[in-house]
């Protein structure tokens, strides 16, 4: 998996990204991550599905369901997957296609994990647009 990550500087923030997944079996964001834990946040190109994966996202150990993979269907619009998420301290609500589409994740990271990174499995893909606003 190829990743890009950077510092997003508060735990509280909106993500606005667009991809074009290009060759790529699966595109997307770890967010709330410090290079042993992320939240996955990402589009499978193949079978056209939303996922939200929570399997390292922090303290996951107190039932053993909560580590998991959820996942939607979703199409490409344009070639295009637009996403519209709000990470908080412990919640990811994740609209896409402007709504028509939504997850929502609790998430229990250490209070430091603050870093988004970008990747891709199987190939490459283009961010048309991402803008990371703070919130707190």
């Amino acid at each position: 998996m190829a990743s890009v990550p950077w510092q997003a500087g508060g735990a509280v923030q909106l993500i606005e990204v667009t991809f074009v997944p290009g060759s790529a079996d699966e595109v997307g964001l770890v967010i709330r991550g410090n290079g042993n834990e992320g939240t996955r946040i990402g589009i499978r190109r193949g079978d056209g599905r939303l996922l939200g994966d929570r399997t390292v996202s922090g303290n996951t150990a107190f039932h053993s369901a909560f580590a998991s993979i959820d996942t939607a269907p979703l199409r490409a619009v344009d070639g295009a997957y637009n996403l519209r998420i709000f990470v908080d301290h412990c919640s990811v609500e994740i609209f896409a296609q402007d709504g028509v589409v939504t997850l929502t994740e609790l998430i229990f990271p250490d209070p430091s994990s603050t870093g988004v990174s970008l990747y891709t499995t199987g190939g490459t893909a283009k961010v048309a647009s991402l803008r990371l606003t703070t919130l707190a």
